[in-house]
Protein backbone atom coordinates (compact mmCIF):
# COMPACT_ATOMS: atom_id res chain seq x y z
CA UNK A 1 0.00 0.00 0.00
CA UNK A 2 2.48 2.48 1.07
CA UNK A 3 4.75 1.76 -2.52
CA UNK A 4 1.77 2.08 -4.48
CA UNK A 5 1.27 5.93 -2.38
CA UNK A 6 4.76 6.59 -3.02
CA UNK A 7 5.63 6.05 -6.57
CA UNK A 8 2.16 7.51 -7.53
CA UNK A 9 3.31 11.42 -8.09
CA UNK A 10 -0.26 12.07 -9.56
CA UNK A 11 -2.07 12.05 -6.45
CA UNK A 12 0.14 14.63 -4.71
CA UNK A 13 -0.40 17.56 -7.72
CA UNK A 14 -4.14 18.11 -6.50
CA UNK A 15 -3.08 18.59 -2.75
CA UNK A 16 0.14 21.01 -3.80
CA UNK A 17 -2.02 23.05 -5.89
CA UNK A 18 -4.85 23.62 -3.11
CA UNK A 19 -2.20 24.13 -0.95
CA UNK A 20 -0.48 26.85 -3.28
CA UNK A 21 -3.80 28.41 -4.05
CA UNK A 22 -4.69 28.70 -0.38
CA UNK A 23 -0.81 30.33 0.16
CA UNK A 24 -1.60 32.80 -2.73
CA UNK A 25 -4.93 33.47 -1.44
CA UNK A 26 -3.70 34.11 2.16
CA UNK A 27 -0.96 36.05 1.27
CA UNK A 28 -3.30 38.52 -0.41
CA UNK A 29 -5.40 38.96 2.28
CA UNK A 30 -2.36 39.93 4.31
CA UNK A 31 -1.13 42.27 1.98
CA UNK A 32 -5.00 43.99 1.99
CA UNK A 33 -4.48 44.16 6.02
CA UNK A 34 -0.98 46.18 6.03
CA UNK A 35 -2.11 48.47 3.43
CA UNK A 36 -5.33 48.94 5.16
CA UNK A 37 -3.58 49.31 8.67
CA UNK A 38 -0.86 51.77 6.46
CA UNK A 39 -3.93 54.24 5.18
CA UNK A 40 -5.40 54.73 8.53
CA UNK A 41 -2.19 56.33 9.76
CA UNK A 42 -2.62 58.62 6.77
CA UNK A 43 -4.17 61.84 5.76
CA UNK A 44 -7.08 61.87 4.05
CA UNK A 45 -5.72 63.49 1.00
CA UNK A 46 -3.10 60.98 0.80
CA UNK A 47 -5.05 58.13 1.57
CA UNK A 48 -7.48 59.05 -1.54
CA UNK A 49 -4.12 59.28 -3.80
CA UNK A 50 -2.49 55.86 -2.41
CA UNK A 51 -5.73 54.51 -3.18
CA UNK A 52 -6.02 55.26 -6.32
CA UNK A 53 -2.53 54.45 -6.98
CA UNK A 54 -3.29 50.93 -5.46
CA UNK A 55 -6.58 50.50 -7.29
CA UNK A 56 -6.27 47.10 -9.05
CA UNK A 57 -6.56 47.43 -12.73
CA UNK A 58 -9.06 44.84 -14.68
CA UNK A 59 -6.98 42.68 -16.72
CA UNK A 60 -7.68 40.40 -19.85
CA UNK A 61 -8.72 37.37 -18.56
CA UNK A 62 -11.24 39.62 -15.96
CA UNK A 63 -12.95 41.44 -19.11
CA UNK A 64 -13.30 38.05 -21.23
CA UNK A 65 -14.87 36.34 -17.85
CA UNK A 66 -16.90 39.36 -18.31
CA UNK A 67 -18.46 39.64 -21.44
CA UNK A 68 -19.22 36.18 -21.68
CA UNK A 69 -21.23 36.63 -18.79
CA UNK A 70 -19.04 34.09 -16.10
CA UNK A 71 -18.07 36.76 -13.79
CA UNK A 72 -21.16 36.39 -11.44
CA UNK A 73 -20.85 33.01 -11.01
CA UNK A 74 -17.39 33.18 -9.97
CA UNK A 75 -17.83 36.09 -7.68
CA UNK A 76 -19.76 33.72 -5.86
CA UNK A 77 -17.03 31.23 -5.45
CA UNK A 78 -14.22 33.76 -4.82
CA UNK A 79 -15.82 37.04 -3.30
CA UNK A 80 -14.05 40.18 -3.17
CA UNK A 81 -14.01 41.86 0.07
Amino acid sequence: MFEFLLTSWWIYVPIVAILVFLTFRNNQKIKRIKLERELQSLDPEERINKVQEFKRKQSKFDKTLSKYGVRGALDHIFPKK
